[in-house]
């Protein structure tokens, strides 16, 4: 299984970024910035499955993953952003962190949405590592999300995702400041 559940997104300059689970791993290749790399992001145990990326577009693109780790029944968040790559527990409320998705915000801040119990969100100042994510719940019957930022400079986000009753899709947004679906 070498491959499952890849994530593939471009930064700015149309170079593309992929990460994928395999060999209970998480791995992470990008094509060309600076050079071809290719990393073992984490690799502590069954970690990867559900995973999601995204390359914020500061002056040197760095990788945002989350993923699930199926030993904790949690969802990680790993970054190159400092230069190194660092994980961190987004949601250890186990078992949570299935259908993951991230959006990396101008200015350092990461976005992420999962299932785990109902539809989950949280945010993260990736630029300071004492920071939290603090989870909220957003829809108990939630499932499945998407996301992705309105306008980058104030901070909204738009999520997509399924409600099996009455077996919709719903849109959550925090544009009015307050999260609305």
């Amino acid at each position: 299984d070498y491959g499952a559940f890849a994530s593939l997104t471009a930064d700015r300059d149309g170079i593309p970024h992929i990460a994928f689970y395999g060999e209970d791993r998480v791995t992470y290749y990008n094509v060309g910035w600076p050079t071809t790399a290719i990393a073992n992001v984490d690799f502590g145990g069954h970690v990867g499955r559900f995973i999601d990326l995204a390359v914020d577009q500061d002056v040197e693109p760095r990788a945002h993953l989350v993923y699930r780790d199926d030993d904790a029944g949690a969802l990680k968040y790993a970054t190159n952003r400092g230069g190194h790559w660092q994980t961190l527990f987004v949601d250890t409320d186990a078992p949570t962190g299935e259908h993951a998705a991230v959006v990396a915000a101008p200015g350092g801040r990461a976005h992420a949405a999962w299932s785990g119990g109902g539809l989950r969100y949280a945010s993260h100042d990736v630029d300071d590592p004492l920071s939290s994510w603090d989870p909220e719940l957003l829809d108990p019957d939630g499932s499945d999300p998407d996301l992705v930022l309105g306008d980058p400079g104030d901070g909204h986000v738009f999520i997509a995702y399924y409600v099996s009753d009455p077996g919709e899709l719903w849109l959550a947004t925090n544009e009015s400041g307050a999260w609305v679906a």
